[in-house]
């Protein structure tokens, strides 16, 4: 009855296959470990109930959540999708749920277009194909699939049309990033239970902590193994509180903190490009969410920048 999971050095295939068949064990692990993909891998061999298969199988729905508008959601969401794509190689779609009044899209200077709307409407339409079709292309493996309604008009959202539209999206893609405000509208609840992580941004004040509180409060949904990222955005902003007082408010420590470079960004934005091809705290930022979201790859920690030290990691 005894069950053995094993953590090492070395990531030899070779070492893998004598540990697991030749000696026995159920899985094996090579450093680094992320939280993320030691939950993901050893969950289901310790709890068989914890996650469902399609948990663990093609690309991953990670959901990024304001705590409230304005803290800077959008921009990290199509930043992390930026390096994911971009960086790190891995084959990315930014999702905007905002179908009114999404910026994520502008943020890499792409396209929006009525596909998402088109999907959301009628979700027997939607297949590979479809996906490719409405997805806009910013680089060889990082695309876009936003809209821009009229805002006197409002979609009619099926139901079952996030189910449908993340499925088609996650055998395609590795990575699906949504930025997803929570609204309470059908279609946001439903992309929350389904997403794999959620990453929660919040600002230094009082109700910005306040809502952080009461969405980790939230169940998690059945994919997701853990509580959802906490990142700490502007963290030294002008009349912000102090890092130590959000820490004792949250009754724990952010996961990421990034300090205020709003400068960077609108400039970034202006543009159309991403904030995080430039050195500096948000692209430090965005490879400690890649790892925390579940990427992992030593290759590029090896060149990730250590001179900010405000960005910590439990």
């Amino acid at each position: 009855d005894v069950r053995v999971l094993v953590v090492g050095d070395q990531d030899d295939v070779n070492f893998y296959r004598q540990v697991t068949r030749g000696l026995g064990a159920l899985e094996y692990l090579h450093k680094p470990l992320v939280r993320d993909l030691v939950a993901r891998q050893f969950g289901p061999l310790l709890n068989p109930q914890a996650l469902p298969q399609d948990a663990v199988q093609g690309g991953r729905l990670v959901a990024i959540t304001g705590a409230r508008g304005g803290v800077g959601a959008s921009t990290i969401a199509a930043n992390l999708s930026w390096y994911l794509g971009a960086e790190a190689r891995r084959h990315t779609i930014l999702l905007d749920t905002d179908l009114h009044r999404g910026v994520c899209a502008m943020l890499l200077g792409a396209k929006s277009g009525s596909g998402l709307r088109t999907a959301l409407e009628t979700p027997s339409r939607i297949d590979e194909l479809f996906v490719e079709r409405v997805s806009q292309p910013v680089a060889d493996r990082l695309h876009v699939l936003a809209g821009e309604e009229r805002l006197a008009d409002q979609p009619n959202y099926a139901a079952g049309g996030a189910a449908r539209l993340t499925e088609a999206l996650r055998r395609r893609y590795n990575f699906v990033v949504a930025d997803l405000p929570f609204t309470g509208q059908p279609l946001h609840r439903d992309l929350l239970h389904l997403a794999h992580q959620r990453v929660l941004v919040m600002v230094p004040t009082l109700a910005s902590i306040r809502d952080s509180l009461r969405l980790l409060a939230l169940p998690n949904g059945p994919a997701q193994p853990r509580r959802a990222v906490v990142v700490l955005n502007r963290s030294n902003m002008q009349g912000g509180l102090e890092l130590r007082r959000v820490i004792d408010a949250l009754k724990m420590e952010p996961d990421i903190v990034i300090p205020e470079v709003r400068r960077a960004v609108e400039r970034a934005a202006s543009l159309g490009k991403p904030v995080a091809q430039e050195r500096g705290p948000m692209r430090t930022a965005m490879i400690a969410l890649a790892r925390e979201v579940g990427f992992t790859s030593r290759e590029l920690d090896a060149k990730r920048p250590r001179r900010f030290s405000l960005l910590r990691r439990k």
